[in-house]
């Protein structure tokens, strides 16, 4: 999928118990590198461990070099706060989501910093 792309109605995607977050993360630098936007921002959204907590620290780290705004949203799973201290959230129930993403994207957007 590009940059402008619809999303499509349905991913082929099988669970698998796998968090490829740092793959992941270099797709998405390798993608929005080129993007002329000034402002470039990531949210990922994670319900477990990254398979490589050290390679996805040092994707976030290079990430947040190159100058993108890096947050997180943990469904019912801390692990995204380790990487992510001042800019990720955790819901643990559906009633959460809603009001977690509407505050740390007003954060991210009227402000620009932590959530």
């Amino acid at each position: 999928m590009r940059h402008g792309q619809p999303v499509p109605v349905m991913f082929d995607i099988r669970a698998s118990g796998g968090t490829p977050l740092a793959g992941a993360l270099w797709w998405v630098l390798q993608t929005m590198l080129p993007l002329k936007e000034q402002r470039k921002m990531i949210l990922v959204i994670t319900d477990g461990m990254p398979d490589n907590p050290l390679a996805a620290n040092n994707a976030i780290g290079a990430a947040q070099k190159l100058g993108f705004e890096v947050y997180g949203l943990g469904i019912r799973d801390e692990h995204i706060t380790r990487l992510l201290p001042h800019t990720s959230k955790v819901v643990n129930d559906l009633s959460e989501l809603v009001p977690a993403m509407f505050a740390m994207l007003q954060a991210a957007l009227l402000k620009g910093g932590e959530v």
